[in-house]
C-alpha cells in the first residue's frame, strides 16, 4: 500500500469473462426454473444486483443442489463484487463436477481479481483442457502465468497466441500489461503501438499508455492518454484516479483534488478501494488528516487484503471510550514499514483499556515484544477463541486517535536493542576508526516498482568508491554476486547472511554512525532507533514522507534527499557523496 497510484488498475476487470447468452453457467442441463432466470435477468438489466441476488439465493434456498443456480448466482456476487462469495460458489460447482469450460475460466477471472494467481493457473488450464483451441482461456491464463511469476511461460503463451494471429489487438494489450508488471514500459508501448495498429483504440488500451508513459516520468504524456481514455469512457473511475494522479505528480494539486472529488460524487456511497485509497495518499501527503485518514481505510476493501477472521466478529475500534476492562487486539498489516511506523503509536492506548495484544509477524516478534514488553502483549497468533471487545488494524490507529501532522512525531526512541547482542553484532564489524555508515540500495518492491525504489548499482558503486567511511551492507537478499565482488573488493562489509530478523537488523543498526537507504524497512528501524538516517526517495515519493520536505515529523533524526528530477538517482547519489565527505 505504499504507492500514490493506482496499481496498474485497468478498465476492464483482470482476465476476460466467457458467457453463455447473457449468463457464465455450466454444461446445459434441462431446468424447470427459467422463470427465475428471466426475473434474474430483468433485475440486473434494471442495475438492481440486490434483487437479482435475492432471486437466486431463494432458489438455492429450495434446491440446494441445483447447480445450475449457483453458477448464475456466483456470476451476480461478481457483478456486484462480493468476489470471495462468487468464488466459493463457482468452486462449489466445480467440485461438483458438472462445470464447462465457462465456468472454469470464470473461476479463473475471480481468483486472478482476488489475487490468488497460483488457483487462477489451476482453473484456467482446466479450463483449456476442456476447449484446447479457445483463445480467451488462452489468453487468461497467460496473464494469470504472468500474475503468478512465471514469466517465461506467459510470454510463450502470447507468442503463441499472435503467431496464429498477429492482428489480434487484445493479445498485444495482455503482453503489454505483462510487460508493465515487470518494468518494462518501453516494451509496453511497443506492444500496444501494435495494438493500435491493428485497430484497438479503446479507452483499456489509452490507460495502458498513460501507465507506462507514468513509469517512464513522462508525466504529461501520460496525463494525455488518460485524458484520451475519458473520452472514450466518461465515467470510468480508474482512469478519473489515474488521471487524478498524474494532475498531482505535475503539482496542479487543486485540479487534482477537483477530479477526486468529482469521481466520488459519481460513486456515491459505494467507493471503489482505489478511488478512497488514492484519494488518501493525496491528502495525507499535504498533510491533510482530517480527511485523508478516514479514506485511508479504503485500503482495507482491497480484495487481495487478507482479514484477520476475529474481524468478523469484533467491532473495529475507531476512538470511542472503551470500558476499563475492554481488551483490545492490534493485527499487523502486510508491510513491515507500517508496523514498524505505527507501533510508536500504541504507548498511547496504555491507559484506555485493560488489556492490549498485538499481533506482530514473525520477523518482527522478538523486536517488537522487547521494545513493548511494559505496554502490551505481543503474539505472533491468538487463537480463534481468544477473547477481545476490539479489533483494529496497527494502520488505523491514526484514524482512532485522530493524529494530527503534528503530533506525528516521536519524543524519544520507541525501539530497544538486546545490550548483549548489539555487543556482539558490534565485534563483527572490522575495527578502524572510519565511520560506520550502514547501506540499503533495494527495497524489495515488485519489478514493475523497483524503478521508484531501488538505487541503479552504478550510482551505489559511486558511493562506495568513498573510502573516506566503513560501508556496512543493511541489503538482506538482491545482488548477491555484485555484492560478493564488492566484499571481495574491501568496499563492502556484508553481515546481512547473519541475520535473521529485525532484532538481528536492530542491534546491527545500533553499532552503526548512520544509515543511507532507500525507502523500506530499513528506514523505520533506524528513524525507531533514534539513529541517524538518510532517506533516498524518488520525485513522487509516498504519501508518509509528505510534500517536499527534507525531514520527517515521524522520524527526527532523519534527512531526506528527494529526486529533483524525476528518475535522477545520480544527481541525489551525488549529494549523499558530498554529504559522506563532510562526515569523515
Amino acid at each position: 500500500f505504499s504507492q500514490l497510484t493506482t496499481v496498474l488498475q485497468v478498465v476492464k476487470p483482470a482476465g476476460r469473462l466467457i458467457e453463455r447468452g447473457q449468463d457464465a453457467a455450466v454444461e446445459p442441463m434441462e431446468s424447470p426454473l427459467a422463470a427465475w432466470i428471466a426475473e434474474k435477468d430483468a433485475a440486473l438489466a434494471a442495475g438492481d444486483g440486490a434483487r437479482a441476488l435475492a432471486v437466486l439465493q431463494s432458489v438455492l434456498a429450495v434446491a440446494p443442489d441445483d447447480h445450475e443456480a449457483r453458477a448464475h448466482l456466483a456470476t451476480v456476487q461478481h457483478a456486484v463484487g462480493d468476489l470471495p462469495a462468487a468464488y466459493a460458489n463457482y468452486q462449489a460447482v466445480a467440485e461438483a463436477g458438472v462445470g464447462g469450460f465457462e465456468l472454469y475460466n470464470n473461476l479463473g477471472v475471480v481468483a486472478l481479481e482476488l489475487g490468488d494467481a497460483a488457483a487462477a493457473v489451476t482453473a484456467f488450464t482446466r479450463a483449456g483442457e476442456l476447449a484446447p483451441g479457445q483463445r480467451t482461456v488462452r489468453a487468461n491464463l497467460a496473464e494469470a502465468l504472468g500474475a503468478a511469476g512465471r514469466i517465461k511461460d506467459a510470454i510463450a503463451g502470447y507468442e503463441a497466441l499472435i503467431q496464429e494471429d498477429h492482428q489480434d489487438a487484445e493479445t498485444y494489450v495482455g503482453l503489454a500489461k505483462l510487460f508493465i508488471s515487470q518494468g518494462w514500459f518501453a516494451d509496453a508501448l511497443q506492444a500496444l503501438d501494435m495494438a493500435r495498429q491493428f485497430g484497438l483504440e479503446d479507452a483499456e488500451v489509452s490507460n495502458q499508455r498513460g501507465i507506462a508513459c507514468r513509469e517512464l516520468g513522462r508525466h504529461d504524456e501520460a496525463l494525455a492518454w488518460f485524458e484520451d481514455g475519458l473520452s472514450k469512457m466518461p465515467e470510468s473511475i480508474p482512469l478519473m484516479v489515474n488521471r487524478a494522479n498524474a494532475l498531482a505528480r505535475l503539482g496542479r494539486n487543486d485540479e487534482a483534488e477537483a477530479v477526486f472529488r468529482a469521481a466520488l460524487a459519481a460513486v456515491g456511497n459505494e467507493c471503489p478501494h482505489e478511488l478512497g485509497f488514492s484519494f488518501a495518499c493525496f491528502l495525507l501527503k499535504q498533510g491533510r488528516t482530517d480527511e485523508g485518514w478516514t479514506y485511508y481505510e479504503a485500503r482495507r476493501a482491497d480484495p487481495a487484503v487478507r482479514h484477520h477472521p476475529l474481524e468478523k466478529a469484533l467491532p473495529q475500534w475507531t476512538g470511542e471510550s472503551p470500558a476499563a476492562s475492554d481488551a483490545l487486539l492490534i493485527t499487523a498489516e502486510q508491510g513491515f514499514g507500517d508496523n514498524l511506523q505505527f507501533l510508536r503509536l500504541i504507548p498511547a492506548l496504555a491507559g484506555r483499556f485493560g488489556r492490549i495484544c498485538l499481533i506482530a509477524r514473525p520477523a518482527l516478534h522478538k523486536l517488537v515484544g522487547r521494545s513493548l514488553d511494559s505496554v502490551c502483549e505481543v503474539v505472533e497468533e491468538v487463537a480463534a477463541d481468544a477473547r477481545f471487545d476490539w479489533i483494529c488494524p496497527i494502520a488505523s490507529l491514526p484514524l482512532a486517535l485522530q493524529l494530527p501532522v503534528g503530533e506525528w512525531g516521536m519524543a524519544a526512541p520507541y525501539l530497544k536493542v538486546d545490550a548483549m547482542q548489539a555487543a556482539l553484532w558490534g565485534f563483527r564489524i572490522p575495527a578502524g576508526r572510519q565511520k560506520k555508515v550502514g547501506l540499503c540500495w533495494s527495497g524489495g518492491k515488485s519489478l514493475r516498482y523497483r524503478h521508484r525504489c531501488d538505487l541503479p548499482l552504478p550510482v551505489v558503486e559511486s558511493l562506495l568508491a568513498e573510502s573516506g567511511v566503513r560501508w556496512v551492507s543493511l541489503q538482506k537478499a538482491g545482488d548477491e554476486e555484485w555484492r560478493r565482488a564488492r566484499v571481495q573488493a574491501g568496499q563492502l562489509v556484508d553481515l546481512m547472511d547473519l541475520a535473521n530478523n529485525f532484532d538481528d537488523t536492530a542491534a546491527l543498526i545500533n553499532n552503526l554512525d548512520l544509515v543511507v537507504t532507500v525507502d523500506t524497512s530499513v528506514a523505520h528501524v533506524a528513524g525507531a532507533l533514534g539513529k541517524p538516517v538518510w532517506l533516498l526517495l524518488a520525485s513522487d515519493a509516498d504519501w508518509r514522507w509528505l510534500d517536499g520536505r527534507e525531514d520527517s515529523p515521524w522520524y527526527p533524526s532523519m534527512r531526506i534527499f528527494r529526486q529533483r528530477n524525476p528518475q535522477d538517482w545520480i544527481e541525489v547519489g551525488a549529494r549523499v557523496i558530498s554529504g559522506v565527505r563532510e562526515l569523515s
